[in-house]
């Protein structure tokens, strides 16, 4: 049955699924990404990306986006939660202090851990038959990766 509505039919917000596990050396060195698709136009997610190496559990990474689904032939806005970019004011008192939300990440990445990713390996929005309700966890190859990559992932409609 097609769409009649901008929303989506089912959502079931605070509904979550949590996978855990961990990612051998060979298959952080060839890199890999895993297909969530088939979302509902519409919906938001919340994804919870928690990971460490082999022998250091006391230094883990966390990443959350919120990803709205948009249609069959658009591509999933990705929009970090949180960051770690840090702006300096160099040579001039600091006047005023304002926070702003983590901004829409587009562009290439020195990452070599698991993230986020809609159908484009940089998360540029695209349209075309193929590009639309699906987004993939998706970890780079990592040619210098030398322990086990332990994670957590969380997937939450909000």
């Amino acid at each position: 049955m097609p769409y009649t509505d901008a929303r989506p039919y089912i959502n079931p917000v605070g509904m979550s699924c949590i996978c855990s596990g961990t990612i051998d050396v060979a298959t952080q060195q060839a890199g890999s990404s895993w297909l969530i698709s088939g979302l509902p136009m519409g919906m938001r997610l919340k994804v919870s990306i928690w990971q460490y190496l082999e022998g250091e559990a006391s230094t883990s990474i966390g990443e959350e986006w919120i990803l709205i689904v948009r249609g069959d032939a658009q591509s999933v806005i990705c929009n970090p939660l949180f960051t770690n970019d840090v702006l300096s004011v160099v040579g001039a008192p600091v006047t005023a202090v304002s926070a702003t939300p983590g901004r829409f990440w587009q562009g290439d990445s020195a990452r070599t851990r698991l993230t986020v990713r809609n159908n484009n390996d940089d998360n540029s929005l695209t349209t075309g038959a193929a590009d639309g309700r699906k987004f993939r966890i998706f970890l780079p190859a990592n040619a210098g990766a030398s322990s086990a990559l332990h994670y957590s992932v969380k997937i939450e409609v909000v």
